[in-house]
């Protein structure tokens, strides 16, 4: 739904990253090195991966956390974000909850 907006979306699934026993942490790098926000249902993870990074001054592109909820549920809170930063989204910022979850 967010490409069909014109978004620029990759998803773990179409990256060939899905269901391979890719940690976390490999994910967040894959998105960083590729300069994407990483979306996520895993909070605490993450979180905790956040703090590390920011730890060894290592860099992301951004976290963005919600609450699993169905697609169409979903797009909404994405395009918030997507308002919320129009010029980009803050590199290094961590965000909990997603807005309106």
């Amino acid at each position: 739904m967010l490409v069909a907006r014109g978004h620029n979306v990759l998803m773990a699934r179409d990256a060939g990253r899905a269901s391979r026993g890719i940690s976390d942490e490999e994910q967040l790098r894959f998105a960083a090195h590729l300069g994407r926000v990483m979306f996520t249902y895993d909070g605490r993870d993450f979180f905790r991966i956040a703090v590390e990074w920011q730890a060894r001054q290592e860099h992301h592109a951004g976290i963005v956390v919600s609450q699993q909820r169905p697609s169409a549920q979903q797009l909404p809170r994405f395009l918030r974000v997507f308002e919320l930063f129009p010029e980009g989204y803050p590199m290094d910022l961590f965000m909990l909850p997603l807005v309106g979850s």
